[in-house]
């Protein structure tokens, strides 16, 4: 079963694969945003949701949501699969942002939720400040060249894997799996990816506890940037 949402409107069809191309036709020609959700392993079941805005520049969001065991994700070979399909996905485009995330559902990144900065800032700055990191994280062309390229960051060896795309994004692995991703491994990309980060000192709001994992700070004047 495949479920489109489109402004308001819910579609439901009987089979994802056999009307996969109908629902990309009716999608909006200039969506504002398209949301994708997937159960892992369940071919048809999945959810999209998709708005579109009169005037103005859009974007376009893809959320894939995997259901799956802290077993499975202690397996390389799977983790593996889940960053190549991710590289497959996108190779030929070039996305302000991308993330892969264990037990984090929230639209707002982690960099954002300790900065209180509003997510309508945090997309339209995404080629001028990366959004957060991740387990998993997709950076635009635009704040590669600002970092150095992708053989830079792949000599500063603060990454399990550099893996530069074809539209000029990068795809940075913190870890071999999101298992192994924690405060040290924060901490060992956090200086390669701070020239780029959002300005400003962490002040988490008291909806959002802090994270401990989180090696956050002023990423600018804390390294002497400019």
């Amino acid at each position: 079963m495949l479920m489109r949402r489109e402004n308001g409107r819910r579609e439901r069809l009987k089979s994802a694969q056999g009307n996969w191309d109908h629902l990309l036709d009716d999608l909006p020609p200039a969506p504002y945003w398209t949301n994708l959700l997937y159960k892992a392993g369940d071919t048809d079941l999945g959810v999209v949701r998709a708005s579109s805005v009169v005037s103005g520049e859009g974007h376009a969001e893809l959320s894939a949501r995997l259901n799956c065991g802290d077993e499975a994700l202690s397996d390389a070979e799977y983790c593996t699969w889940i960053v190549e399909s991710l590289r497959e996905t996108v190779n030929a485009l070039n996305p302000s942002f991308g993330r892969v995330e264990y037990r984090d559902f929230d639209l707002i990144t982690q960099v954002d939720r300790q900065l209180n900065r509003h997510h309508d800032d945090s997309i339209h700055q995404a080629r001028e400040f990366l959004r957060g990191y991740a387990w998993v994280t997709i950076c635009p062309r635009e704040l590669v060249a600002r970092l150095g390229g992708a053989q830079r960051l792949e000599e500063t060896e603060a990454f399990h894997c550099v893996l530069p795309l074809d539209g000029g994004a990068v795809l940075l692995q913190a870890s071999e799996t999101p298992m192994d991703f924690g405060r040290t491994e924060r901490r060992r990309i956090f200086p390669v990816l701070a020239p780029v980060l959002p300005p400003g000192a962490a002040q988490p709001p008291p909806a959002h506890p802090p994270n401990l994992k989180a090696a956050l700070g002023d990423a600018l004047s804390r390294l002497n940037y400019r």
